[in-house]
């Protein structure tokens, strides 16, 4: 969460949605990861939903979040070469940030503009 939080405002403030790249391609095993933790939500929500509980969200949110610090830790996505894989890095970052906002704001929590 705090990665998640701290970074992608900043990462996001510098480029618009149009100039993103979404690459078929999987860099590393840390993309992977990520990617398929993405897949997963639908899942997650959908048994959310039947148990009427939050505690698989909570869960999900906690697992995406520690995948995507460490893919951040490992990658360096603002300072990366190769456009191709930055550009699908950032993409895959703004997609993380867009679940943890839209699963936060189902548990009622605001994201705070500032840590």
């Amino acid at each position: 969460y705090n990665t998640i939080n701290n970074q992608s405002p900043l990462i996001f403030e510098q480029i618009e949605e149009d100039d993103y790249f979404y690459g078929d391609d999987i860099y590393n095993d840390y993309d992977k990861n990520i990617i398929l933790n993405i897949l997963d939500m639908p899942r997650v929500i959908d048994n959310a939903i039947k148990a009427k509980s939050l505690n698989d969200i909570c869960d999900y949110l906690y697992k995406l979040s520690n995948t995507y610090n460490n893919f951040y830790s490992e990658n360096k996505v603002l300072i990366e070469e190769d456009i191709n894989k930055k550009e699908s890095w950032l993409a895959l970052s703004h997609i993380v940030y867009e679940i943890n906002t839209l699963l936060l704001n189902v548990l009622g929590i605001d994201l705070p503009s500032k840590m």
